[in-house]
């Protein structure tokens, strides 16, 4: 049997709900259009996700082995690509902040509720709310979406230019590092100065963010993008990556369209057939947003996204790991928000890394409760 994780004392039911609601990202080619009128010389077509067949060449190491003397490699396949007349690319999404004050959704213990809460009764979101260290966060998730992050592998076919819609006010900037947060733009310091007025509570009514990032350069007609894959279990053998799309093809049409043929000739129709919009995931997008952290290490070699175990793809690894005091398990047990709290009082004119984590799982939302947990450790 496996080892058991160190046990945190922490309410049994703990949910928090995310902060930083966001849409997907639509893609669109950017072709010229003659017809435009002043500053809008582009007309927005949506990118297609098309389902296609491959010939290709077995090139893994144990290839051989199972195909005997056979190199091909015949695949369906998904790939999204640009309109042939295509200028550049443009991702769209949109950003909805809540506030912290709203961040425990579900819980069993209302002291804790309340610990948490505070709504001006010393608690714990009473002192992060304006705050040097929201601030500094604040200033992190906006150089995230101003450096055009969200956009990953897209972001090879050059440096991207960033525009942002917010409280009737418009924003365009040039990508800027991606590595460090350290000497921030006006434009970085205005957006994140709104949305810490918004995780604070103090905007009402539409708090809504829009943003566009392109891609723009020549020779970018038929130029192939990137749009989320899908994870799938049970895909049909010779069937390569799925793709995310919007406005997906029913499956059913396509069983209709296909009803009677043979397998060979399933798969010759299917190879030229447009199966929906290309997108990023909005859960994609958020993940770019929010790799921040770089208090996980005294001397970290990169950001990495706010996870409740400081979980890295890059290098595989947990960073923080429950039980050591740096986990969000951790910081969300009761003693974690009471020491948390004394903390925020102290530092409220200050900086301090501990609190920007814990304001960052806040804000990624989840569930931290005692027994799931106990669950995970087992």
């Amino acid at each position: 049997m496996a080892k058991k994780k160190a046990v945190v004392n922490a309410p049994s039911v703990v949910a928090l709900q995310r902060l930083l609601n966001i849409t997907d990202g639509m893609m669109f080619s950017l072709v010229p259009d003659n017809e435009a009128v002043e500053g809008e010389e582009y007309e927005y077509v949506p990118v297609p996700v098309v389902r296609h067949g491959i010939r290709g060449i077995l090139g893994t190491q144990e290839a051989h082995t199972k195909a005997g003397d056979s190199v091909s490699n015949i695949q369906i396949t998904e790939s999204a690509k640009l309109d042939k007349h295509a200028a550049g690319l443009a991702i769209k999404f949109s950003i909805r902040p809540a506030e912290l004050r709203d961040s425990v959704f579900s819980c069993n213990d209302s002291d804790y509720i309340k610990s948490v809460r505070g709504n001006g009764e010393s608690g714990l979101v009473d002192y992060l709310e304006d705050s040097e260290t929201l601030r500094e966060v604040c200033r992190r998730y906006a150089r995230n979406i101003l450096n055009g992050r969200w956009m990953w592998r897209n972001r090879v076919y050059g440096k991207p230019t960033i525009k942002v819609a917010f409280a009737d006010k418009a924003i365009s900037a040039e990508a800027t590092s991606t590595k460090h947060f350290d000497d921030y733009t006006e434009s970085e310091r205005e957006l994140g100065d709104y949305l810490m007025k918004c995780l604070s509570g103090s905007i009402s009514g539409d708090r809504a963010i829009t943003v566009e990032g392109r891609i723009m350069g020549s020779g970018m007609g038929l130029m192939e993008v990137y749009p989320s894959q899908n994870y799938t279990q049970g895909k049909p053998k010779g069937f390569g990556r799925p793709l995310y799309k919007i406005d997906a093809l029913d499956p059913q049409h396509l069983r209709r369209l296909t009803r009677g043929k043979s397998d060979d000739e399933v798969r010759g129709f299917a190879d030229t057939v447009v199966m929906g919009v290309a997108a990023l995931r909005d859960q994609k997008i958020g993940n770019a947003i929010r790799t921040i952290d770089t208090w996980y290490a005294e001397d970290p070699e990169y950001p990495i996204s706010i996870e409740p175990n400081g979980a890295s793809l890059s290098d595989g690894d947990f960073h923080r790991k429950p039980g050591s005091g740096a986990s969000a398990y951790d910081l969300l047990s009761y003693t974690g928000i009471k020491d948390m709290t004394l903390k925020a009082q102290e530092k409220k004119d200050a900086f301090d890394p501990e609190l920007a984590y814990l304001i960052g799982i806040m804000v990624r939302g989840g569930v931290y409760g005692e027994s799931g947990k106990e669950k995970e450790g087992e």
